[in-house]
Formats: structure tokens, sequence, C-alpha cells
């Protein structure tokens, strides 16, 4: 088990006494049930896990004697040979969204107040499989997002580098250059491995990322036949977006063209993405029609980029095949010699960071009077304002976009900021910031 900010989630849950239960919710295999099962063992006197994937059968038994709660906690008890104690025990339900009746009677659960109660599953099977009204008012959730690079530092055994990292964006300094050479190799070794934990695992057991490689292929697997089975159940075009994804990211213009999936009905396309966002594979970024702190509202739902959750297995699906044709790409990552035209690998992991830290993603076009394109690669909200992040993955880049906004939108647009692979320094009013900070931005 490696340490996982949102356990502080799960403490936080603990301390008001079962007011509530929690989903953990998020993409498959990104440690959902490792999660909940370690932090009962840590803050319990004793747990059960009610595994509704593995052995359904065994699982649901104990729901016959519903609504008699006494009996079902009873046969609970007995069937897993767990001796449970009121408010000293907690009960996962993992892989919930395989028995519904087992989340429809959290409100019942919880009024009755005996013990905690932790639901882990993932979205994109919880509204398949149940009313997607439905949502228990007893019920409290958060996302799980694959390890973001503190998190990684950790795992490492590098925790006073990632203290440092953190101090040096608090206190606005840079970190030297003997440190900020051993954090960007850091960065770019958590970049071709990813966040996914079983695949950190792998990594860390022989420090190969071809050995990692083979567990992201495992998980792009699984990740595929999910959206065949969405396809077959609805119709949708997610497998084929699954593998447009990634080719449209390498583009110039990765903005995602709707008007690709032609002889497909709005409604269609409108579920598909649904689908995709509440698997958590994929992060959608949103257009702004115009610039104001209202993004949400302001969103152009058919203009979007769509980016993968997880870097690592965005380099694995792109780059690799069976002949190993990843170890190019992992070179040229980890020795700093990725092409110009492959920054939206930065683009990507920056995504992903935002995402981790509870951000929402997204991004500003607009055009000058002689029509030439402009764009924002990412916004965040400060207070009445916008911070406008442009990423820069090598030498060679242009700051147009980031000064014609500051010229033009200066009323909104505070605190220009490039991330890019160098120390910190601010210069011309513009914060430059090294990339791993991305996921520590205010």
């Amino acid at each position: 088990m490696f340490e996982r900010k949102a356990y502080q989630k799960l403490l936080d849950f603990k301390k008001d006494n079962g007011k509530y239960a929690m989903l953990i919710e998020g993409a498959r295999r990104v440690g959902k049930s490792t999660l909940a099962e370690e932090f009962a063992k840590r803050e319990y006197r004793s747990y059960i896990i009610v595994n509704f994937h593995e052995d359904l059968n065994v699982a649901a038994d104990p729901f016959q004697f519903l609504p008699d709660l006494d009996y079902f906690f009873s046969a609970l008890s007995a069937n897993y040979n767990t001796e449970l104690f009121p408010r000293e025990s907690l009960i996962i339900f993992d892989e919930v969204q395989e028995f519904p009746l087992a989340r429809s009677y959290i409100k019942y659960f919880v009024k009755d107040g005996r013990y905690d109660f932790i639901e882990t599953g993932s979205l994109i099977s919880i509204h398949k499989k149940t009313d997607t009204n439905f949502i228990p008012s007893e019920e409290d959730a958060f996302t799980l997002y694959p390890m973001d690079f503190e998190e990684f530092l950790w795992a490492r055994g590098k925790k006073i580098l990632a203290d440092f990292i953190r101090q040096c964006y608090v206190n606005k300094r840079s970190l030297g250059p003997a440190l900020h050479k051993q954090a960007i190799q850091e960065y770019r070794h958590y970049l071709v491995t990813g966040g996914m934990p079983q695949v950190v695992a792998a990594f860390l057991t022989d420090s190969s990322h071809f050995v990692a490689d083979r567990e992201k292929q495992q998980i792009l697997r699984l990740y595929r036949q999910d959206m065949t089975k969405l396809d077959d159940e609805f119709g949708l075009k997610a497998g084929d977006i699954f593998d447009m994804a990634a080719s449209n990211l390498g583009k110039t213009n990765s903005q995602f063209r709707v008007s690709s999936l032609r002889g497909v009905s709005d409604s269609t396309i409108r579920m598909t993405f649904k689908a995709l966002e509440d698997s958590k594979i994929f992060l959608r970024a949103f257009d702004l029609t115009e610039l104001n702190i209202n993004m949400k509202q302001l969103r152009a739902d058919s203009r979007f980029k769509l980016y993968f959750s997880d870097t690592g297995l965005l380099i694995s699906d792109i780059y690799n095949d069976q002949d190993g044709g990843g170890s190019d790409i992992y070179r040229s990552i980890i020795s700093d010699r990725l092409s110009t035209n492959q920054g939206y690998i930065y683009e990507n992991a920056v995504a992903q960071a935002f995402a981790a830290a509870g951000r929402r993603l997204y991004y500003y076009t607009f055009h000058d009077n002689s029509d030439h394109r402009y764009e924002l690669d990412f916004l965040l909200r400060r207070g009445k304002k916008l911070i406008p992040v442009e990423v820069k993955s090598s030498d060679v880049y242009s700051l147009s976009s980031l000064k014609r906004a500051m010229k033009e939108y200066s009323s909104i647009l505070v605190s220009p900021t490039v991330l890019w692979t160098k120390d910190s320094k601010k210069e011309e009013g513009i914060t430059y910031l090294p990339v791993y900070m991305a996921g520590l931005l205010e």
C-alpha cells in the first residue's frame, strides 16, 4: 500500500461518526479497494469486505434478511467469520455497482448507526446498472485518481525532496541546479511510469520501465474491453473514441472534432462522452465561449479536448507494441530529447495533475483581427480572476498566445504562468515554474 493523499479524506469521514457512507469512485485499477482495506486495517477494530465482483452469491446472501438489520448484520458476521463491534467496525461494499440493492439500503445502514460503511465502484458501471437519478442522501463521495507526482516521490522513498519542492513553491524560490536536475529526472520517470499503483509497484521492483509497461498494457486491454461492452450494450462509439483519443492529442490542434463521428446522433455522442467521463479513463477539458470566472456555465460543450487520466498509459498506448516499440520514446523522455511535436505528453501530465488536485479543466481559444488563432492551454480560477497557464516542453517555444491574452483580457487575467522543464523564475511579469509543480498551483 502506497501512501495516498486520499487517506486523509477517509480519516475525515471517520471523524463524523457514521453520519454518512463514503463512496470511493474512480477508474479500474486505480487503487480504490486497496485504499479502503488499508484504512480498515489501520483505523478499526474489525472490518468486513463484501466483494460483489468476486463472489456475488456469498456477498448477496445476508441481504435476504433485510429489512431486519439485526439478522442482516448477524448473517454478515457469520458469513465472513468476523465479529462486528458497534462504532468500531467498518463494512466495505467492494464493486458496489454489481449489486444495486446494497447501495439502495445505505440510508438504512447509516440511520442504524452501528457501523461505518465505505463503497467502492466505477461511475460508468454504477450509472449503467442503477437508476442514475438515485444518489443516497446519506452518501458522500470522492474520486480517486492515479498517483500524482508527489505520491510517486513518496513511493520512491524521496519524501524529503517532495517536501522541498513544495517549500520552494510556497516561498517562490528556485530549487537550484542540483536539486532541480534531480527533481526533473524523477518527473521524467514519473511520466513514463504513470500513477497506476500496480505499475508503480512493478517499476519499483526492478527499476525497469519495460516490465512496468506489461502492467500498463494489461490495464489498457481491460479498458478497451470495457469500452467494447458499452458499444455492445448501447450502440455507443466509446471503443472508436478510445482508439482515436491518443492520436488526436498529437495533432497541432488537439481539440476533439465531434464531426469526425459521422452517422452518429447527437444523443449518442452525448451519452458516449458522458460514459467516458464516468469511467475516469479520460479527462475532458472544455473551451470557453468567453473569459469569465463562471467557467462551468460558459463552457462550449461541442469544443473540448480529451486527455488520458494517466500519462503513463497514454505513452504506452501510442508508442508501445509487442516488439517493445516504446523503448525509443522512453529513452527520449528520460534523457530530455523529446521532439517539439511531442509536447502533448507534458500537457497531458499537467491536465492529470490539475484533475488530481480537484481542478476542472478549461482552456480558451480566440482570434485577432487577422483571424490568427490563439490558445491558452489551461485556465485556473483564483478568487474573481483567472490564471492563464501555458505548458512548454522544449527550449523552442512561443508565448504569443499568453502575451496577447494578457493584453486583451487584463481585467480578468492575473499571474500568467508557464510550466516548463527548467527551474523557477519570474520575467516580464510572467511566472515560470518547473512542470513538476503543476499539482501545487493555487
